[in-house]
């Protein structure tokens, strides 16, 4: 049985089942952000960037929601929504790696696109396109070649996405 939650705290999330969620996320940042240290300790060190980030920037940012879905009560996929332009943006949706394949990032994504009422934009990279067809699958509009930050940075290796009710 699925279940869908809304997390509001750091201290709602169990730190080793994030860090297993994010594990291929996290394997990325370490050898691209500490590639003179082993990759135990650059994994280490990218475990804490992530962590640090979720409790010290995301849950104090006003307007943030971190969701989760579990089946059996074990989390298998989750996904954030950072505050951006008039909505929402969708940042680190992700499944458990053992768990891929199963449709439960669909379900998480059309269950959040269902309680959500904003818009809600999302960047993809260009190459992942795994991700692309999830999107188009739940229901967002591919709009832009490129994705544009708040800061008004252009990004030009990502495409552009939205979802309105």
């Amino acid at each position: 049985m699925e279940r869908l939650i809304e997390v509001t705290s750091i201290g709602q999330i169990p730190y080793s089942r994030l860090m297993e969620l994010y594990s291929q996320d996290l394997q990325e940042n370490a050898r691209r952000d500490y590639p003179a240290r082993s990759f135990s300790e650059a994994l280490f060190a990218a475990e804490q960037d992530f962590y640090t980030y979720m409790a010290d920037v995301f849950f104090q940012t006003p307007g943030a929601r971190f969701f989760a879905l579990l089946s059996c009560e074990q989390w298998v996929s989750c996904l954030r929504l950072e505050p951006y332009a008039d909505g929402y943006l969708i940042c680190g949706i992700t499944t458990d790696p053992g768990c891929k394949r199963k449709g439960y990032a669909s379900s998480l994504l059309n269950s959040v696109l269902s309680q959500v009422d904003a818009r809600v934009y999302s960047h993809v990279e260009k190459h992942n396109l795994v991700s692309i067809q999830l999107h188009e699958k739940c229901g967002l509009v591919r709009n832009q070649e490129w994705a544009e930050m708040l800061n008004g940075e252009i990004l030009h290796n990502f495409c552009s996405f939205y979802y309105e009710k």
